[in-house]
């Protein structure tokens, strides 16, 4: 039997799905974008519906956490970074950001 190691460059299915809705929220029915970086009021939005955003992780968190990027905008892993610097300062479980953000519909 081959105990060979897994691989652990490949992302999990968990980052897979949530990078795919990354592009469908980012693009927030603006016909222009291109899904490929998502801007702070979207971000926020999407935290919102998620219900990342409540008396845990404020909103002023989000803001505060988004504009140390320096950014305008972020790509995928670039918000994955704030969603770890949130986890990290708030005590709150990352995968779990995570499992709330894949709840929330693309519509």
């Amino acid at each position: 039997m081959s105990c060979a190691p897994a691989n652990l460059d490949k992302p999990s299915l968990t980052e897979v799905n949530l990078e795919n809705l990354f592009v469908t929220m980012a693009k927030g029915g603006d016909p222009k974008a291109d899904g490929r970086t998502m801007t702070q009021q979207v971000a926020e939005q999407w935290l919102t519906k998620a219900h990342v955003i409540d008396k845990t992780i404020s909103q002023a968190d989000v803001s505060n956490t988004f504009k140390k990027t320096g950014k305008s905008a972020v790509n995928f892993t670039e918000f994955v970074k704030i969603l770890a610097d949130l986890a990290g300062s708030k005590k709150v479980d990352l995968h779990g950001i995570k499992e709330k953000l894949l709840k929330v519909s693309a519509t």
